[in-house]
């Protein structure tokens, strides 16, 4: 699915201009992130497509093993750690005042936003330029269906299940941008696949129910959610509230079994009893603040 996405030059008016072998000519994804766009109150350079961008990647390649990735992570401090004291010393012979404030800050929020700098570039990239419609049609028509299925695979194999959907999990933000926000609940989609796929993954309600044929209410007991699943989707929930933007992040919801974005966040992510569930959403935490109003902040 994300090969539709345009990394290259892939103009909407020109159906015939091809890509050069890199696919990194002007126009496209990776233009943007391999370019020299600065930000004034960060490390220079807008964050790269890895694991501080993608947070749940390097959990995902270890079946989420916060003890595996958590050593990884120090492996690579370790490395650049003398690098970024020489460089430090560097820039506070010059700083100003804004400077020296923006390096008192802890290094998790520094990150998190140059990483929201990245996210909102590349938003903005795809409403620029977007995927052309008759590659929506076909993916919304052929492999979205069968993608969201991965989100309530059953196959009585657990572990075979759980893999199934942190595959889902790991990919929803990237389908969410190709398909664009307006393809979350729009009024002539009742199947609202992608909102009913995220549901299914972080709370384990299994549709965005209908009435049974006798008329009775559908049940309100989620289903379990594997634990890799929802480490991976509170690592990367910040993502798809960014591509989805502030109206829809702060929408009430359709009410129990179809929840609003910051009641997910709050009761299935805030509250989740496992430790490395509320540390991934709390390391992503000024991210997702950032795309609230100040009223909206003051409950977190």
């Amino acid at each position: 699915i994300a090969s539709f996405y345009p990394l290259g030059p892939r103009g909407s008016s020109s159906e015939d201009e091809e890509e050069d072998d890199a696919g990194r000519q002007g126009g496209g994804v990776m233009s943007l992130l391999e370019s020299n766009a600065t930000d004034h109150h960060g490390s220079g350079q807008l964050s790269i497509l890895g694991a501080r961008f993608f947070p749940h990647a390097a959990g995902m390649v270890g079946r989420l093993n916060p003890g595996s990735a958590a050593a990884e992570a120090a492996e690579a401090a370790a490395l650049s750690g003398e690098k970024e004291k020489r460089e430090a010393e560097a820039r506070r012979l010059q700083e100003n005042e804004e400077d020296r404030l923006l390096r008192l800050l802890p290094p998790f929020l520094v990150l998190s936003r140059s990483d929201q700098a990245t996210l909102r570039a590349i938003v903005a990239h795809r409403e620029m330029h977007p995927p052309h419609p008759e590659d929506l049609v076909a993916v919304r028509t052929h492999l979205l269906p069968p993608f969201v299925a991965l989100a309530e695979y059953d196959s009585s194999d657990e572990n075979l299940d759980a893999e199934m959907r942190v595959y889902c999990a790991y990919s929803l933000p990237g389908v969410i941008l190709l398909m664009g926000k307006e393809s979350w609940a729009t009024a002539d989609d009742e199947e609202q696949l992608l909102r009913k796929c995220f549901l299914s993954l972080s709370t384990g309600m299994t549709a965005l129910a209908t009435p049974a044929d006798d008329g009775s209410s559908p049940s309100l007991e989620p289903a379990p959610v594997p634990l890799p699943v929802k480490r991976c989707l509170a690592s990367s929930f910040h993502t798809i509230c960014c591509i989805l933007g502030q109206d829809i992040l702060t929408a009430p919801g359709d009410g129990p079994l179809r929840p609003g974005l910051l009641h997910v966040f709050e009761h299935y992510f805030l509250r989740d009893p496992d430790d490395t569930v509320r540390l991934n959403v709390m390391r992503t935490l000024p991210s997702l603040l950032s795309l609230l109003d100040p009223a909206s902040r003051s409950k977190f």
